[in-house]
């Protein structure tokens, strides 16, 4: 009777930290670092700027960097003052690049630079290099 007694003790204490404390500790270790690069011939236009996007498994932005008039190769930090939907942090992520003179995120012109990692990266992944290529679309 005891065993089952500290069995269901155990198990309540296990729920709470995962499913309370859990997304608070991602909180405090959520730090991501690393270059965007350019790998093709560009020539700096005023007015531009460069959108930093994490998003989760799910596709959902949770993170955004807004870079004005950037000057490559452009160095960044996302930590949690960058967090947009912080309750839907996740250990892996994936990491995108726009850079355009329009200011808007989603829009894309022919005009505009773009570049993502495929692979996820991990909640405080550090040297990433994020290359930046021609939207052709």
């Amino acid at each position: 009777m005891k065993k089952l007694l500290f069995l269901m003790i155990f198990a309540g204490i296990s729920y709470f930290c995962a499913d309370f404390l859990y997304p608070h500790a991602l909180k405090k270790i959520f730090n991501i670092s690393g270059t965007v690069l350019l790998t093709e011939k560009y020539k700096k236009k005023p007015n531009t700027m460069l959108f930093i996007v994490l998003k989760n498994k799910g596709n959902i932005p949770i993170a955004v960097k807004k870079i004005i008039n950037p000057s490559f190769p452009v160095k960044f930090t996302l930590n949690t003052a960058n967090l947009i939907m912080p309750d839907l942090l996740s250990r892996k992520l994936y990491i995108e690049a726009y850079l355009n003179n329009h200011g808007i995120l989603g829009k894309s012109k022919t005009s505009d630079m773009l570049g993502r990692i495929k692979k996820p990266i991990f909640i405080n992944s550090q040297k990433i290099e994020l290359p930046l290529l021609s939207n052709k679309s």
